[in-house]
C-alpha cells in the first residue's frame, strides 16, 4: 500500500489548477468511471460538462507516456492541456500509484468522485478475481 505522502503527491499542481477552475465554473462534483480487464483498461465516462471539457489550461504538466530513445526510456510531457485531459491524467496516475496493474487479468472497475468543495478525489475500486477451492478425497 502506498504511503500517504505518495498519495498527496499525485499531480498536486494539476489537482490545484483543476479544482480552482471547476470552482470558478460552479461545478461541485465530477464523476469518472473506469473499467479494465484482459491487459486493457480505460476511463469509460465522465459527467464533466461538454462546454468545460475542452477549456485549455496553461500551467499544468501532463504525462504523455514513455518512448525508447538511444537505449533508454524517455518520459514525455506536455505543458498545458484541456480540462478533460487533466481529469483523465489524475485518474490514470491514481490508479497506477494505488493499484498498479488494475487492468490486468480479471481487472477492476470503479469510479472517481472529484469533490470541488473539499478539494478531494475519492476512488471506489472494485478488484475482480477468480477464486477456487480444492477438495481432496481418498477412498
Amino acid at each position: 500500500m502506498p504511503k500517504k505522502t505518495e498519495l498527496s503527491k499525485i499531480a498536486s499542481g494539476n489537482k490545484e489548477i483543476l479544482f480552482d477552475l471547476l470552482a470558478e465554473k460552479g461545478i461541485q462534483e465530477v464523476h469518472v468511471t473506469f473499467e479494465g480487464s484482459g491487459d486493457d483498461g480505460n476511463l469509460e465516462d465522465s459527467d464533466l460538462p461538454k462546454d468545460v471539457k475542452s477549456i485549455f489550461v496553461e500551467g499544468c504538466k501532463i504525462d504523455e507516456g514513455d518512448t525508447w530513445v538511444g537505449g533508454k526510456v524517455k518520459k514525455n510531457f506536455k505543458q498545458g492541456a484541456e480540462l478533460e485531459e487533466i481529469v483523465q491524467s489524475l485518474c490514470y496516475e491514481a490508479l497506477e500509484v494505488l493499484h498498479g496493474g488494475w487492468e490486468n487479468e480479471d481487472g477492476a472497475y470503479g469510479d472517481f468522485v472529484f469533490d470541488v468543495k473539499r478539494r478531494t478525489i475519492h476512488l471506489d475500486f472494485n478488484e475482480r478475481y477468480v477464486e477456487s477451492k480444492l477438495y481432496e478425497h481418498d477412498f
